[in-house]
């Protein structure tokens, strides 16, 4: 981030089924730190999304979300592309947190990953959430 707000009164969720989105989910409403603070989860699906994967969405958003934020406001949108979809609905908050990807570093370093373009598309303080293992394994040597 070019400047970690002073104050944070709306964590953007960047929702999307990943193996990080429970700790991520749990982990924006930690981040507002106060019960004034609102959480915006938002999932981004393709133009070309049926009316059912759009209620799908919702649907998993609702359950995901319902109850676990005093403030919150969940939405699906569409989107040529993930980020810019993203970008467009988080121009109001003070942090975006995301879920790290699985993707693989050769293709985090040379390709597309979206916490990586999202970072670099935006001035605001981005938090990107990995869960790791206590232990993990060596790729290196």
């Amino acid at each position: 981030a070019e400047q970690w707000p002073g104050r944070v009164r709306n964590v953007f969720l960047a929702y999307e089924r990943v193996p990080h989105c429970d700790l991520t989910a749990g982990l924006a409403g930690a981040l507002g730190g106060n019960g004034e603070t609102t959480v915006q989860a938002v999932h981004v699906l393709p133009r070309s999304a049926t009316a059912a994967e759009v209620q799908e969405a919702e649907a998993e958003l609702k359950m995901a979300f319902g109850s676990r934020y005093a403030r919150r406001e969940l939405k699906v949108v569409h989107s040529g592309d993930i980020v810019t979809g993203l970008l467009r609905e988080s121009k109001d908050a003070d942090i975006i947190v995301i879920g790290g990807t699985e993707a693989g570093m050769v293709e985090q370093l040379f390709g597309y990953a979206v916490p990586l373009e999202l970072a670099d598309r935006t001035t605001g303080a981005v938090v990107t959430i990995y869960e790791m293992p206590a232990e993990p394994k060596r790729w290196l040597l």
